[in-house]
């Protein structure tokens, strides 16, 4: 199983690119929801967080409340 990931550690392209592929993921595990083929509701529950946090993250950077490194 895989650890903790400390998103405020990463530059914002790499948020980016992790914010995309999560919010494929998730789109994919609705549609296994719906066919019900492999659906895994804690996965997709953690996945539905993750974005949160990394939009958080995102929006701080934004506002410059908590400028990340490689934001330029």
């Amino acid at each position: 199983m895989k650890g903790k990931t400390n998103f405020r550690e990463l530059p914002v392209k790499e948020l980016d690119k992790m914010h995309n592929d999560m919010k494929k993921k998730q789109r994919e595990s609705r549609v296994e929801k719906v066919t019900g083929s492999n659906f895994n509701p804690s996965e997709y529950k953690k996945e539905r967080r993750d974005i949160a946090r990394i939009k958080t993250i995102l929006r701080e950077n934004e506002l410059g409340i908590r400028p990340l490194k490689g934001d330029k």
